[in-house]
């Protein structure tokens, strides 16, 4: 991880020296002697830092080496920011002319003195080492092999079937414990065993087999700490039920527990800790002879005992894997098939008696081998663990797959200790994080977000993120999370390297030094004045901005000047833009990324001191006008409202001068002139745009703005009313690199320039209002994968695919279509689609006509049906269509408020 520090800090120092340092005097020759021993030193530093762990003065060393790259880094971030009652870019360029200018220099020049002895001291140090090391480094570099498999990207990024390899026998126990026994008593299946060996993976795939069968099924995850109210409202959110943010326990728990009775359903409780937190949940669920269950995950024996004791003992112990299953999975991991070279079946053999069964500890082993292709490589793998790895075994694969990943790595994985336990990370928003942090190195012809990307597709493929979510359309991760072991690991890593400090999980006392803090407890203002210096601040406690007694204070003091990244999660009303919360706020002139709620409608002139923000992103309920000083944010990314009410931003004058700016979502065009919607055609960087309220008038100049924005991926149109005309014919040439469309408001026809969009992958049309003819341009879109329409998008009675059309079709979703009576399915037409919903079209009386042809279909939802539709399908009441969906494995219906599903009425 010094290699890490060392690296990152190299590039900011060479940037000073050719920008700042040729005009202080002094400081010049002192920066770049400092330079050169430190890129010295760094290329030792990789083998440093893993034998340091066996060694205890190279691992004072290695730290020495490491705080002196954070304080070359404060240094110059202090210098850079200007005087203490100043900030960066009040001046086109920082002098020294002035006497408190001056004295400023001055301490820069007394700072880098102070630094360069102590670089001779760690420099002199290093020597003592420098066999130890070189016998280390001998050979190639492990993190600069090159990999034949070609670094198993794509495929081998999602192969999820793989983990489940030997889970065949537990599967079928628990399926029929869950459903084939036909037991109508209320039960409690528990399943248990050590970390790594799968329980989430096992009870998440049972769990989307069998959830159909219930009226009512959610997943959740136990945070730690627990929370009992947070607990409430994610089941309470996850069977959709509608619920007030500000509840009491008591009130959810009432009301959750009255919408449960009498109801079949399947609640799964993944990691509990402990008997008491589900003690403190087991009274919820109604005990109704209704065939309910409850499915829990745990490490703990006494845990998964007392739960089910009343359901006949019924606990699932796992095992770990047998020595063929542990092949078989290490193989496909690995190889990406079911075999082993030859020449390095040995070795394969020697480490899977390391992995002594576990499937984390195998998944995590093979993403370190998959990037090796040489026996030595493999032989310096197998020696590294060691002989007996006993009970920290598992510890020891994570902590060699950490030691190979490339610095670049390091700390992007490092950062994940930010989040909670059991936590689903947006990819986006880590991604944002990353680059606001500077870890993300430029790499020509890709922005750094795509680099970014390219290091989470690393970190999936070597095993140590799981994902979560992938993009129905292109497949890409967007949410993962970290395995509970993995966290754990990282957390007391990151601690010990003053990488990352994690407040709220374990009794500790406060560091005096904390570069970035997670925060997931309320805390004092007190606390938080001695860990200075603050470079990253992430809140995750809804009370955590303020202490639990008061909220009349700011978390931040006004003294922390280097703050990079300012990310809180919060649910408080109050407003983080007034008052001294907003002077503080906009104080942090050193702030690249900023995401906080607020509940002002105006954002104050002050947000033009933050010269360096990359990231603003704001939840909030009303419309947020936007200063004209936002246009000094010259490094802007990523400008973002998210409204629970769907508002705006209010769009302001010259923001095309933003030329940075690579996401505006969502901005508001109601109450401006044309000229400012002109300015939008200058963002050629933009490749996310959202607009609401464009008026008909507007159109033109909007079409003509935007037609040569060849960077534009994404786009999403909302008129300022739903009867207002779209006109599209104002678009003279295609969005030609558009994948993903959204147009809300009157359409009148569709355009050939529509149809003309071949790499659109997405689309979804809202009250378009578009009748049968001009729906069939749209048939010819080669490459759309999901189709969505809604609130009266189309108006006729019969809804036809032609014969061949849109064969790549996979998701289609028709919502509130008050017209439509029947859909028609020509001969070819849709054959890849897997799931078809009808969202309250209540006049559809049958299932589509020549829906028996659709053999990937994987699903039909069915939501506020007519009874006629449930008749056509229901062989008791002599239904019409009842065979032809008799192999389509999932259908599921959807009655009333409540979110209560059930399934197809099949004959027993």
């Amino acid at each position: 991880m010094a290699e890490s520090a060392v690296s990152l800090m190299l590039g900011k120092l060479g940037s000073f020296i050719v920008e700042e340092a040729e005009s202080l005097r002094g400081v010049e020759a002192k920066a770049q002697w400092i330079k050169d021993e430190l890129e010295r030193i760094n290329s030792f530093l990789r083998v440093a830092d893993e034998i340091s762990e066996t060694n205890p003065q190279l691992k004072v060393w290695v730290k020495q080496v490491r705080d002196i790259a954070y304080d070359i880094e404060d240094a110059l971030d202090r210098f850079m920011l200007g005087p203490p009652n100043g900030f960066y870019g009040l001046l086109p360029k920082f002098s020294c002319s002035s006497s408190r200018n001056t004295i400023h220099c001055h301490q820069l020049a007394s700072s880098i003195k102070a630094i360069e002895s102590r670089v001779k001291e760690v420099s002199d140090g290093q020597k003592v080492f420098d066999s130890m090391i070189l016998k280390n480094t001998s050979g190639q570099s492990p993190a600069a092999t090159t990999n034949s498999w070609q670094h198993h990207q794509a495929d081998a990024l999602w192969f999820e079937e793989a983990e489940l390899v030997g889970i065949e026998k537990n599967r079928k126990q628990l399926i029929q414990w869950l459903v084939e026994d036909n037991n109508l008593q209320f039960d409690v299946i528990s399943v248990v065993g050590m970390g790594g060996l799968g329980k989430t993976t096992l009870a998440k795939n049972v769990y989307d087999q069998v959830k159909m069968h219930f009226r009512i099924h959610a997943w959740v995850t136990v945070s730690q700490p627990f929370n009992l109210k947070m607990l409430l409202q994610e089941i309470a959110h996850m069977i959709e039920m509608p619920f007030h943010i500000y509840q009491g326990c008591i009130a959810l728990y009432k009301i959750i527990k009255d919408l449960l009775r009498e109801m079949s359903y399947i609640i799964v409780l993944d990691n509990v800790c402990k008997i008491e937190h589900w003690d403190a949940i087991r009274y919820l669920f109604p005990h109704d002879n209704n065939g309910c269950r409850v499915m829990i995950t745990t490490r703990d024996d006494d845990v998964a005992k007392g739960a089910s004791k009343g359901s006949k003992g019924k606990v699932l112990t796992l095992e770990p894997l047998s020595s063929k299953d542990s092949a078989a999975l290490f193989c496909r991991k690995t190889f990406q098939e079911d075999i082993c070279p030859d020449n390095l079946k040995d070795i394969a053999e020697h480490i899977l008696e390391r992995c002594k069964g576990l499937p984390l500890a195998i998944v995590a082993i093979s993403g370190l081998l998959a990037n090796k292709t040489r026996r030595d490589e493999w032989v310096t793998v197998k020696d590294n663990l060691g002989g007996e790895l006993e009970g920290n075994y598992m510890s020891k694969i994570l902590l060699l797959s950490y030691y190979d990943l490339p610095y670049y790595l390091k700390a992007s994985f490092l950062y994940l200790s930010a989040f909670p336990e059991g936590y689903v990370i947006k990819c986006k928003r880590l991604v944002r994080l990353w680059v606001a942090e500077g870890f993300v190195e430029q790499e020509e012809g890709k922005i750094l977000e795509e680099v970014a990307m390219s290091y989470l597709n690393q970190l999936v493929s070597r095993g140590l993120i799981q994902v979560v979510r992938t993009d129905i359309c292109d497949g890409r991760v967007r949410e993962c999370r970290i395995h509970d072991l993995v966290r754990e690991l990282i957390i007391l890593m990151s601690e010990e390297q003053n990488f990352m400090t994690v407040v709220g999980e374990r009794n500790m006392l406060w560091p005096e030094k904390a570069r970035r803090l997670s925060v997931l407890k309320s805390m004092d203002e007190t606390e938080i004045k001695a860990i200075l210096p603050l470079r990253s601040l992430l809140v995750f406690e809804p009370k955590g901005f303020w202490s639990g007694k008061t909220q009349s204070y700011f978390l931040i003091p006004e003294d922390v000047r280097l703050l990079r990244v300012l990310d809180v999660v919060s649910e408080l009303g109050v407003d983080i833009f007034t008052g001294r919360v907003g002077r503080q706020t906009f104080n942090q002139y050193n702030l690249r990324y900023l995401s906080v709620k607020s509940s002002s409608s105006e954002i104050p002139n002050s947000i033009g001191r933050l010269r360096k923000l990359e990231t603003l992103d704001l939840k909030g309920e009303n419309f947020i006008k936007l200063p004209t000083q936002i246009l000094k944010l010259e490094h802007l990314r990523h400008l973002l409202f998210v409204s629970s009410s769907g508002k705006g931003f209010l769009a302001v004058p010259g923001v095309g001068c933003l030329q940075h700016l690579q996401t505006l979502y969502t901005i508001d065009l109601s109450l401006v002139k044309e000229e400012i919607v002109e300015e939008l055609g200058k963002l050629k960087q933009l490749g996310k745009l959202g607009v609401k309220g464009l008026r008909e008038e507007q159109g033109p100049v909007f079409w003509s703005s935007i037609e040569n924005l060849d960077q534009l991926r994404n786009l999403s149109v909302q008129s300022l009313n739903d009867h207002d005309l779209i006109d599209l014919r104002c678009l003279s040439s295609p969005l030609k690199f558009l994948e993903r469309l959204h147009l809300r408001g009157y359409l009148q026809i569709a355009p050939q320039c529509l149809s003309s969009l071949h790499n659109l992958i997405k689309l979804s049309l809202c009250w378009t209002r578009l009748t049968q003819d001009h729906f069939y341009s749209l048939q010819s879109l080669p490459k759309l994968i999901s189709l969505t329409l809604s609130n009266e998008a189309f108006m006729g009675e019969t809804l036809c695919f032609k014969a061949a059309s849109l064969k790549k079709l996979r998701f289609l979703s028709l919502r509130e279509l008050s017209d439509l009576r029947q859909v028609i399915i020509g001969e070819g037409a849709l054959s890849s689609l897997e799931e078809l919903t009808f969202d309250c079209c209540k006049c559809v009386q049958r299932v589509p006509s020549g829906i028996q042809q659709l053999t990937n279909l994987k699903s039909l939802t069915l939501v506020e049906p007519s009874q006629d539709l449930i008749n056509s399908i229901d062989r008791s009441k002599g239904g019409e269509d009842y065979n032809k969906v008799q192999n389509i494995p999932i259908i599921r219906f959807k009655f009333s408020k409540w979110g209560i599903w059930t399934n197809l009425p099949r004959e027993a």
